[in-house]
């Protein structure tokens, strides 16, 4: 017997057909392993828009920078301070050296005392010129004078400064004496006598700029004339006759 299909049942059939087509399709496609990573969620946040400056922002920045520039000043300043106090600091050390130094020219021998020293030693002998005692402005020399006084060695004392020859050398009152008990008044007297006049004569000597040694040498060669009470007035009297002759 013949059966007969209706449209009803061959739109069905079609249906099933095309049902299980697409049932192959998709098991034929491999499923994606699951790691179990979730996705992160895009950050659709918006840039936030600058915001308009205010007469208070303006205001608030003005201050920042009058106080930056304030410290700037005060550093400033500081480091001015301490240039002026470290400059001033030098300064007073300068200062102070400068006194030491005027004062040392008086408390120390200059070059041309030394030189005029060594060139009296020289010439006399360094037995005969010794130092004889050290002080802070001066130094005391013991002077070999042979045949002097009565005596074969007598030894004056000179005294020289350090201030020489702003000062003129002396001899020493106190230091000059004889010690010998049996020496009369007469050679005392006499001694005395050559302390003064040698005195002066250095003084005169030493401001017309004549050396060391000649004031020595005419101690030692003139001390006759210097004994000599009237010495100061045939000294001036030789000295015009020299002036109206020469």
């Amino acid at each position: 017997m013949i059966k007969y299909i209706t449209t009803t049942s061959l739109t069905n059939i079609l249906n099933l057909r095309s049902a299980k087509k697409m049932d192959t399709t998709t098991s034929s496609k491999p499923a994606k392993p699951n790691t179990g990573r979730r996705h992160k969620p895009r950050n659709r946040t918006r840039k936030a828009r600058p915001k308009e400056s205010t007469s208070q922002d303006s205001d608030v920045r003005k201050s920042v920078v009058t106080t930056s520039d304030k410290n700037v000043k005060t550093n400033e300043s500081k480091k001015r301070d301490t240039k002026h106090s470290g400059n001033d600091k030098i300064s007073d050390i300068r200062r102070k050296g400068a006194a030491f130094s005027k004062n040392s020219k008086t408390l120390r021998m200059s070059k041309q005392l030394k030189a005029e020293v060594q060139q009296v030693q020289h010439i006399l002998g360094a037995d005969n010129f010794k130092i004889f005692k050290k002080g802070k402005n001066s130094t005391s020399y013991g002077l070999v004078a042979p045949h002097v006084l009565d005596q074969d060695q007598f030894v004056f004392t000179v005294i020289v400064p350090f201030s020489y020859p702003q000062q003129s050398s002396k001899l020493d009152p106190l230091d000059n004496t004889l010690h010998d008990e049996s020496a009369s008044n007469d050679l005392s007297v006499k001694l005395g006598t050559i302390i003064n006049n040698f005195n002066s004569k250095a003084h005169e000597m030493t401001t017309s700029g004549q050396p060391l040694i000649t004031q020595i040498n005419y101690l030692l060669t003139q001390w006759s004339k210097l004994s000599n009470p009237n010495y100061k007035q045939k000294d001036r009297l030789y000295k015009e006759f020299l002036a109206t002759y020469t």
